[in-house]
């Protein structure tokens, strides 16, 4: 089966990551072809720029699968793609965050427009199966399928962590590291809910002399990944609508460092009726509660390690390369 992602901009990696998982673990063929490029610099298989308009058609009319990740009109009308040439194409509209969340009455009306024949839409989040942050509270259709985004956890500790051997090396000395290193890399400090955080960690320095924040800004993913395997902690994000963590959380787990996240209780209840497993994101109820956790964690290194173990496990369960992809794969299977 040959599966192709197009993107207009594929900011979180998640086409990449899609098509890297299914040739890694399938026999499947999978490929993303994105327009624009971010300054985080996923990699990409096949960026538009480096075709034509007619060759980029032609790789979309080979597919047995097409998988739109996010807004797929500027697709349509850009390349011109026949409506009638992809009616047999199975087409999944993929849609990872804001788009969905604040712009699916608009989605909604332009399907019939644009697709033809069969297609299924997919979310990322849990949350994103919750009525829209629109004016009208646009519910979401009862047909959706949640497809968690994917990582591969082996590959990136790889390339990034530190290997059992060197880990055992450093364990040799028996020297614990003297400073205790907290993280936040927010795309945008506003919606992150960046000062909650800033809050907290201040505080928590004037008590904790040995307690540093690495703040990662405008970087490209490599340099992130890099930052995130030395860190012991990762402040992720508070916004100010229901969600769930973001990608940069499934990729710290891959590290075993506890993740701070503000996560809905609709989401909690989701992951626990779908896969069994109990979150073991870090949550507050207010600023002071969150000044406490970030002074425990910082002063306990025992409790740190008991967490990330956990939350290693979840991510693992969620978002390793084989559960999302037999999952993307069920999800075609079960489409007419």
């Amino acid at each position: 089966m040959k599966i192709v992602i197009p993107s207009i901009r594929d900011t979180g990696g998640t086409g990449w990551n899609l098509a890297h998982a299914i040739n890694n673990v399938s026999d499947h063929h999978a490929i993303d072809l994105t327009a624009q490029k971010s300054y985080i610099n996923y990699p990409t298989m096949a960026h538009m720029g480096d075709y034509t308009k007619k060759l980029c058609r032609d790789i979309l009319y080979k597919a047995d699968v097409i998988v739109f990740l996010g807004s797929f009109r500027p697709l349509f009308d850009g390349l011109k793609l026949s409506r009638r040439k992809l009616k047999d194409t199975k087409k999944l509209l993929l849609f990872m965050g804001t788009e969905w969340r604040n712009g699916r009455k608009g989605i909604l009306e332009h399907i019939d427009t644009y697709i033809k024949g069969d297609y299924q839409i997919v979310v990322g989040s849990p949350c994103m199966m919750m009525p829209a942050e629109d004016e009208e509270k646009t519910p979401c259709p009862k047909n959706v399928q949640w497809l968690p985004l994917t990582r591969g956890f082996s590959e990136i500790r790889k390339t990034y962590g530190v290997c059992n051997q060197d880990q055992a090396a450093l364990n040799a000395f028996a020297t614990p590291r003297d400073k205790v290193l907290f993280m936040h890399a927010p795309t945008s400090e506003e919606r992150k809910g960046s000062q909650t955080f800033y809050y907290a960690m201040t505080r928590a320095q004037q008590l904790v002399p040995n307690l540093i924040f690495s703040m990662v800004r405008g970087q490209p993913w490599i340099n992130c990944l890099k930052s995130m395997a030395v860190a012991d902690l990762l402040f992720d994000q508070d916004p100010p609508f229901p969600e769930t963590y973001g990608g940069i959380s499934v990729e710290a787990s891959i590290f075993k460092m506890p993740i701070i996240s503000r996560v809905s209780q609709y989401a909690v209840d989701f992951w626990k009726r779908e896969t069994g497993l109990d979150s073991p994101i870090i949550q507050w109820s207010d600023d002071e509660d969150l000044f406490k956790k970030v002074y425990r964690l910082a002063t306990d290194q025992v409790l740190r390690k008991r967490f990330g173990v956990s939350t290693y496990k979840f991510m693992r369960a969620i978002h390793d390369e084989k559960p999302v992809v037999n999952r993307f794969l069920q999800i075609v299977d079960e489409m007419s």
